[in-house]
């Protein structure tokens, strides 16, 4: 998901609409897909190792930046 989340950040680097609007999709279904809780969900995430838990607040908070960053250009 670390390689997928660069990748679509680059791709917001288009600046087309359309693009901002795939990546905005696909970040919002990240957020909600119920096969990611697992590592999304605080009471799942705390039953895995420390390393992986921090990853995983990591690759949240960054898909947070990166909705809000595109929010800001609005």
């Amino acid at each position: 998901m670390r390689a997928d989340l660069a990748l679509w950040a680059k791709r917001l680097e288009s600046g087309k609409s359309a693009e901002r609007q795939m990546v905005t999709a696909t970040l919002k279904h990240w957020q909600e897909e119920a096969d990611l809780s697992g590592l999304r969900v605080a009471a799942d995430v705390a039953r895995l190792p420390a390393d992986e838990q921090e990853a995983c607040e990591k690759l949240w908070a960054d898909v947070r930046a990166l909705l809000d960053k595109m929010d800001a250009k609005k």
